[in-house]
């Protein structure tokens, strides 16, 4: 049997199984709804135990519009597949869940202007040839299967930075390049990674100091021809460059 629920520090609370059956065992989609009026008091009452979730640095990007108005409900029926329409008309209120892509705004204190933003591609396809079967079913000259990148994004207070790290998986740059032993061979460029940093602070309202950096891991090219470690081709270094500027508003 569970013990009793309380706030004592340390104590193991267990729920009884009249929750557990209402939250977990007897739990379900609802296509149904009764004819009774859901108050403002009752969303509020929802939001409020709802925040508590577990969140990311207790952040909470959610918004949330409650429509309850039959005219309100008429713009949403209409955006709707057919079969969700009757059941959204008829339900008492009907919560549009969605996130506010700069929630970091609202972040007490410095954390107010942090940003990040994550990008991941996959791609796959391949070359068809009927003269060549030694092209057959290769990737595309110059894609790679895979690619990020990763930005941290900051501004607050006259102070904006922005920090992006890029790679992309080796590709093959040129099908055919030569033979071996009477074998072809392909140029193949290795994996390409960059990061790049800027910045700047507004001194006054048309007056700016800007700190730019690129290349900030000294990313060394290399490419070869199909075995990077018995038939390497070239090594080329890039410079890492900063940058210190101003920016002047008329």
């Amino acid at each position: 049997m569970a013990k009793p629920t309380g706030n004592h520090e340390g104590e193991l609370i267990m729920l009884d199984n009249i929750a557990l059956d209402t939250l977990f065992r007897k739990a379900r989609t609802h296509n149904v709804w009764l004819d009774t009026p859901v108050t403002d008091e009752q969303l509020h009452q929802i939001y409020e135990l709802m925040k508590w979730g577990p969140t990311s640095a207790n952040s909470c990007p959610a918004r949330i519009v409650f429509v309850k108005s039959p005219q309100e409900k008429e713009k949403l029926v209409a955006c709707m597949d057919e079969g969700n329409q009757a059941k959204t008309r008829k339900a008492p209120v009907t919560a549009i869940v969605g996130m506010d892509m700069q929630f970091y705004d609202k972040l007490p204190g410095w954390m107010s202007g942090l940003g990040f933003q994550a990008n991941v591609t996959v791609m796959t396809g391949g070359l068809e040839s009927s003269t060549d079967t030694y092209l057959e079913g290769k990737p595309f000259q110059g894609m790679s299967k895979y690619a990020y990148n990763l930005v941290g994004l900051y501004e607050k207070n006259g102070w904006s930075g922005r920090l992006a790290y890029n790679w992309r998986s080796r590709y093959t740059d040129t099908y055919n390049a030569g033979t071996i032993n009477g074998a072809p061979y392909d140029l193949v460029v290795a994996p390409i990674s960059a990061l790049d940093a800027s910045l700047s602070y507004e001194v006054a309202k048309n007056f700016t100091v800007v700190l730019e950096g690129n290349n900030l891991l000294n990313f060394e090219y290399h490419d070869y021809f199909s075995n990077s470690s018995i038939t390497p081709r070239d090594t080329r270094y890039y410079d890492r460059t900063l940058r210190i500027g101003v920016r002047w508003k008329l």
